[in-house]
C-alpha cells in the first residue's frame, strides 16, 4: 500500500487527505442531526419529507453536473464543492428554525456532488493502480469514522449534554475544521488537472 501511495500523482494524495478529514467531521455531527432538527421544531413527518427532498435534489443535479464536468474545469468544480460543504455546516450552526435546516438539507446534495473525489481519482490514478487506489482511499477515509462518534459523544457530554446549543457547537467545530481542507485543496490541487491523464 505504501508503494501504491508513493507512485501516485499529488492530486490523488491531496484528495485522499481531504477525504480523511471530511469523513471524520461528517461523522462528528451525523448521529445528532435528527435530534437537532427535531429540537428546532420539525415533526417526524416534516423531517422525513425534508430528507426525501434532499435526496431528490441530489438526483436532479447529477445530469447537469456531469455535463458541466465535461465542459468546464474539474478543479474549479471540485474546489467549489469543498467550499459549499463548509457553508452547509455554517448554515446548520446558525439555524434558528427547522425550515432553515430544511434549506441547508436541500442544498447539501450539491456540494457532496461537486466535491466528489471520484472524478479526480479517475484522472489522477495510474491505470495499473486504479482499483487499488480507490480501495485505499475508501479504507483510509473510513478509519476516522470509527472514532468520530465517540469523540462527538465526549464533546457533547463535556459541553453539558444533548441540547440544541451544544449540538450547534459541534456544527461550528465542523465548519471551522472544514476551512483548513478547503484552503489546502484550493492551493495544492493542480490547476491543469485534465492534462494529467496518462
Amino acid at each position: 500500500m505504501i508503494t501504491v501511495w508513493s507512485r501516485q500523482r499529488s492530486n490523488w494524495k491531496i484528495v485522499v487527505t481531504r477525504q480523511v478529514f471530511n469523513r471524520f467531521f461528517n461523522q462528528l455531527t451525523t448521529q445528532y442531526s435528527s435530534i437537532y432538527i427535531r429540537a428546532l421544531g420539525a415533526s417526524p413527518v416534516e423531517l422525513g419529507a425534508v430528507s426525501s427532498a434532499s435526496s431528490l435534489a441530489g438526483a436532479i443535479i447529477s445530469p447537469p453536473l456531469g455535463w458541466m464536468r465535461d465542459r468546464y474545469s474539474i478543479r474549479k468544480i471540485y474546489v467549489i464543492g469543498v467550499r459549499l460543504l463548509a457553508a452547509v455546516s455554517l448554515l446548520y450552526a446558525i439555524a434558528y428554525s427547522w425550515q432553515f435546516i430544511a434549506f441547508a438539507l436541500l442544498i447539501s446534495g450539491l456540494p457532496l456532488s461537486l466535491g466528489s473525489c471520484v472524478i479526480v481519482c479517475d484522472l489522477s490514478l495510474q491505470d495499473t493502480d486504479r482499483a487499488t487506489g480507490k480501495a485505499l482511499c475508501e479504507g483510509v477515509g473510513a478509519l476516522p469514522t470509527l472514532f468520530a462518534p465517540t469523540i462527538a459523544a465526549f464533546l457533547i457530554t463535556w459541553f453539558g449534554g444533548i441540547d440544541t446549543q451544544n449540538i450547534r457547537i459541534l456544527y461550528l467545530i465542523q465548519f471551522a475544521a472544514r476551512i483548513g481542507p478547503f484552503i489546502y485543496v484550493s492551493r495544492s490541487i493542480d490547476r491543469n488537472l485534465l492534462r494529467l491523464l496518462a
